[in-house]
Order: C-alpha cells, then sequence, then structure tokens
C-alpha cells in the first residue's frame, strides 16, 4: 500500500466516503453505519480536542 493510501486510511472523509458507496451503489447499509459511526466518532474527538485546546477565559 502507498503511502497516500495509508495516510488516507486514518482520515474521517474516507470513511465517510465509504458509507455512502456502500449505501448507494452496493446496498449494504451496516456497512454505511459503520462508517458513518467511525466519521462521527472522529468529528467527536476533533470537537473535544479543539474545546479542549481553545482558552474560553476572559483576558
Amino acid at each position: 500500500m502507498r503511502v497516500q493510501e495509508q495516510f488516507a486510511r486514518i482520515l474521517p472523509l474516507t470513511y465517510l466516503a465509504e458509507g455512502l458507496r456502500a449505501d448507494l451503489i452496493l446496498k449494504d447499509p451496516g456497512l454505511a453505519v459503520q462508517s458513518v459511526a467511525i466519521t462521527l466518532a472522529a468529528a467527536l474527538i476533533f470537537i473535544t480536542l479543539g474545546v479542549a485546546a481553545t482558552r474560553w477565559g476572559e483576558e
């Protein structure tokens, strides 16, 4: 597997695209739900990290 493919496997957009492909083309709702769940979990992690990294206090 090339470096670009390995990098793409860790991006949430890859799983979102796989979920859409599974649902629309392959008619496999199970794989679609799994891919969307991975995307939502990654979004939750990134939002949590963003909130934690932001200073919310008054200056």
